[in-house]
């Protein structure tokens, strides 16, 4: 009773009852005492049972969105079981960004050396146009040079 009437003292004047009532359950540090996310969407505070103002907010479309997107976790794969699995799954944002730098940087690396590698050996257009821009040059240089005397 003790710990209950200190999480009460703590609240915000500007936060209702049933808003807390719903906060101190979802912050339980006891796993098992918390809601499901069901059991939180169905709480008064969000339903607007509670007889809150601020409730009104979470009707019609937010409080659909958040069912509707408790629905589509539900059609999720369950979380890996075994150690192993869990091991091979990236378990934060960085770790999973990690892997996708990581994996853009070996395939600019690898066309980069293919560029790299092209570049090395003219092809034979490449080799044509260059002999035909020399003869093009030495004729030019000619006729300007040695054809007028």
């Amino acid at each position: 009773a003790d710990e209950v009437d200190g999480i009460e003292s703590c609240r915000p004047r500007n936060v209702s009852f049933t808003a807390w009532d719903l906060i101190t359950k979802l912050l339980d540090p006891d796993p098992k005492k918390r809601p499901t996310a069901r059991e939180a969407l169905a709480h008064p505070w969000l339903t607007g049972a509670g007889g809150d103002a601020a409730s009104n907010k979470f009707h019609g479309k937010d409080l659909a969105s958040a069912q509707l997107l408790l629905s589509r976790r539900a059609d999720l794969p369950p979380p890996p079981t075994s150690t192993k699995d869990a091991a091979s799954v990236p378990h934060t944002l960085p770790e999973v960004m990690d892997k996708q730098t990581r994996r853009k940087l070996l395939r600019a690396r690898s066309n980069a050396e293919i560029a790299e590698a092209s570049n090395k050996h003219m092809t034979v257009w490449q080799l044509v146009l260059l002999v035909s821009a020399f003869f093009f040059a030495m004729s030019m240089l000619w006729i300007a040079f040695v054809w007028p005397f």
